[in-house]
């Protein structure tokens, strides 16, 4: 598991790694995260019976998003989906 939020979160390592660097790929499996996209409603299915999984990889991308216009930063933000 991992946070977005506090010292120790994926939004202060993006910024610190930012200014360190001057770029940060940021790289998510399929399913990570789902302890913070998860929607709290009835678990929902594919017709195989698989639980259907949050995209957290469009999750990040709006909360570095947020995160980043909240400190009036300007960054270069791009989400590939392949």
């Amino acid at each position: 598991p991992f946070q977005m939020d506090g010292p120790c979160g994926l939004n202060a390592y993006v910024e610190k790694r930012l200014k360190e660097r001057g770029r940060c790929i940021v790289v998510v499996a399929e399913g990570a995260g789902q302890d913070i996209v998860e929607d709290r409603r009835a678990v929902v299915r594919d017709r195989s019976g698989n639980r259907l999984l949050s995209d957290i990889g469009l999750y990040l991308y709006n909360e570095l998003k947020l995160y980043f216009q909240q400190k009036e930063t300007e960054i270069n933000l791009k989400y590939i989906d392949p």
